[in-house]
C-alpha cells in the first residue's frame, strides 16, 4: 500500500477539471466583422462571418467587449442566409 493519503472527492474533482480544462484563448474568433450596432446597455449586436471545417457561417449575436454574450448568439449557414435576408426584408415590408 501507499503512504499518500487517498484524495478527498472535492480534491479528485479539482484535479479532474484541471486535467479537462481547455486552454482559453486571449479572445475568440472575431471573424470578419459586416456590421456593428452599439446597444445603450454597453453590448452590441454584431453580424461576422466565419469558416469551420471550410465552410462558412454568419454568427448574429450580442457582445460585449470583445467576447460574445453567453447564449445570445445565433449562426446561419450560407446556404440559408438568402432565404433570412429575404425574410428580414418582409418583416421590415411589414413593419411600415
Amino acid at each position: 500500500m501507499s503512504d499518500q493519503p487517498t484524495p478527498t472527492p472535492r480534491e479528485r474533482a479539482a484535479a479532474h477539471t484541471a486535467a479537462h480544462a481547455r486552454p482559453r484563448t486571449a479572445t475568440p474568433d472575431q471573424g470578419v466583422v459586416h456590421a456593428r450596432i452599439p446597444r445603450g446597455d454597453g453590448t452590441e449586436f454584431r453580424v461576422s462571418q466565419h469558416a469551420y471545417e471550410g465552410r462558412d457561417f454568419l454568427r448574429l449575436g450580442l457582445w460585449r467587449g470583445d467576447w460574445p454574450l453567453k447564449g445570445k448568439t445565433t449562426t446561419v449557414r450560407m446556404s440559408e442566409a438568402g432565404v433570412v435576408v429575404t425574410a428580414l426584408l418582409d418583416a421590415i415590408d411589414g413593419a411600415l
